[in-house]
């Protein structure tokens, strides 16, 4: 156990940082420039409301929609942490003794 802290790096995040290839680097300038342009076309649109073009009932079904967007997330995020504590996430084995496998 001692070597393996030797060996093992003190910042891993950079080390697989290091690891990109170039088109993974251009991919990453590529988004992240793309959500700069975003952000600013939004912030000079010239409306201070962004959601000024929705009606009352478009408000309302854009909130229900985010909720339930959102509990699916956490719901489907909550079953994968369920299933990988009680191991459901195993690799199967094939130690099955079953009386029609003998023939």
């Amino acid at each position: 156990m001692a070597d393996d802290r030797k060996t093992r790096s003190r910042n891993p995040v950079l080390e697989d940082f290091r690891r990109l290839s170039v088109g993974a680097w251009i991919a990453i300038a590529v988004l992240l420039s793309l959500l700069v342009l975003a952000i600013v076309y939004v912030s000079s649109s010239g409306t201070s409301d962004l959601a000024a073009g929705v009606s009352g009932p478009g408000t309302i079904a854009m909130i229900f929609g985010v909720l339930f967007t959102l509990a699916v997330g956490v719901g489907l995020m909550g079953l994968v942490f369920y299933s990988s504590r009680r191991g459901y996430d195993e690799q199967p084995t094939a130690d099955r003794t079953d009386e029609s496998d003998k023939h």
